[in-house]
């Protein structure tokens, strides 16, 4: 089977589908072939937000599902996690593929425009939505293997994962942003646009 890559803002869930693919009886591992030092090729199914930027060096034939979760909360996520804030090997990676991103001066300036833009290669991209119900989760997992995979079988590993794979650790120096502070940012705006347009309650 050819292989299959699921990529888009990191803390969107790719270690959840990493984990989600592998226990379903499709290997798939997470950032093993696109790191923050490793650019593939694609070799075996991946999940890893890092190979955005060399989706044109991908077979044509491969399945690309473009990760979705709630925007807000993948906004809490990355500065919860302090991501984009430590000036770290991944603030580097972004940085040098979308300067944009990272003009902001603020660390919710940063972690909203990451959401808001990181992933405009994918559009037209099948979307595998992290919090979506079990019937949308099957039919992404359907496209991307080929597989006639059953419902229940994708629910009960889906209630067996949990939400917690790969969630961030409680860190005492980043405090999760509200709601109200993300949308008071200058480019709150954009995170609200991102909510509507994907079906995401703006609150």
């Amino acid at each position: 089977m050819t292989p299959f890559l699921i990529t888009g803002c990191g803390r969107s869930g790719t270690g959840w589908a990493a984990a989600l693919f592998t226990a379903l009886g499709h290997p798939c591992g997470h950032e093993e072939q696109f790191s923050y030092d490793r650019h593939g090729p694609l070799v075996q199914s991946e999940s890893s937000w890092l190979a955005v930027p060399y989706l044109d060096s991908l077979p044509a034939d491969t399945t690309v599902l473009r990760i979705m979760r709630d925007p807000y909360l993948v906004v809490q996520s990355i500065v919860a996690k302090g991501f984009l804030g430590r000036g770290d090997a991944y603030d580097e990676f972004v940085a040098s593929h979308r300067p944009d991103i990272v003009e902001p001066s603020s660390h919710l300036g940063r972690a909203i425009r990451y959401v808001a833009l990181w992933d405009e290669p994918l559009e037209g991209c099948n979307l595998m939505r992290v919090d979506a119900n079990t019937h949308r989760t099957t039919g992404a997992a359907r496209n991307a293997t080929g597989a006639r995979l059953s419902r229940s079988d994708v629910g009960r590993v889906r209630a067996a994962l949990g939400t917690e794979v790969n969630a961030e650790p409680a860190n005492r120096w980043f405090v999760a942003p509200s709601r109200e502070e993300i949308a008071a940012d200058p480019d709150g705006y954009l995170i609200w646009d991102r909510a509507e347009r994907f079906g995401y309650a703006a609150g």
